[in-house]
């Protein structure tokens, strides 16, 4: 037969359990999440950076380090997703992040404001396997040229 005094500190551990958990999911950032929307000859991935563009914002990044950031993550992705796709000639990664509005005062929780397509980054496979780590720099310095093309259709949020 379990004392209460033992018992007591099992509802204690419990209770502390239960309350650690929550606070330690909230700290862990999940990074972009890539869907192959279509394949195909030319294939489609969307990339998710939501949790990328949160982070830029609350510390405060200026855009131009945002985008390159953003734009070697879509790089590193059709790479990594061309394993995948060896039957597509050409891949176009479409980076989105979802946007927040203002606070709903009913559930004092911020509302979705929609999906904001931030660029289209589209290249041929042939070219993003042989000349990966040259456009990996060109992005580096802020310079992108052909066979790579970068479409930007949105805008990031302020800063």
């Amino acid at each position: 037969m379990m004392k209460i005094y033992d018992m007591r500190w099992f509802l204690v551990f419990a209770i502390a359990a239960l309350l650690a958990s929550p606070a330690a999911a909230d700290t862990a950032t999940p990074g972009p999440k890539a869907i192959i929307a279509r394949a195909g000859t030319s294939a489609l991935i969307l990339l998710d950076v939501t949790t990328t563009v949160a982070d830029a914002t609350k510390s405060h990044t200026p855009h131009d380090q945002t985008m390159t950031q953003l734009e070697t993550l879509a790089l590193q992705t059709l790479r990594t997703e061309s394993d995948r796709l060896p039957h597509s000639a050409m891949l176009t990664a479409r980076v989105l992040y979802d946007k927040i509005a203002a606070l709903n005062p009913a559930y004092n929780v911020a509302t979705y404001a929609g999906a904001e397509k931030v660029f289209e980054m589209t290249i041929s496979r042939q070219a993003l396997l042989s000349q990966y780590d040259a456009l990996a720099a060109q992005i580096a310095h802020g310079t992108v040229t052909a066979p790579l093309k970068i479409d930007v259709t949105g805008e990031l949020p302020p800063v």
